[in-house]
């Protein structure tokens, strides 16, 4: 399923304008790339960022954002 006009938005409104950014698809779905890994993206209706394993587990418990499980 290709990613919602709503998350492609949200993508590309945070998406950061740092000339090391490369925009690429992945499986038909906006996604950035630093130094060839995949650091943001879009899947259905929803972004998702990688941010680590510490960070996210204190994201995840304040609420404000849940694990990417597609």
């Amino acid at each position: 399923m290709p990613p919602t006009p709503a998350a492609v938005a949200a993508y590309e409104a945070a998406l950061p304008t740092d000339p090391n950014v490369a925009r690429k698809a992945m499986f038909g779905s906006p996604c950035a790339f630093v130094n060839r890994q995949m650091f943001f993206g879009t899947f259905e209706d929803v972004v998702v960022a990688r941010i680590g394993a510490g960070r996210a587990a204190e994201v995840v418990a304040s609420g404000a954002a849940a694990l990417f499980t597609p």
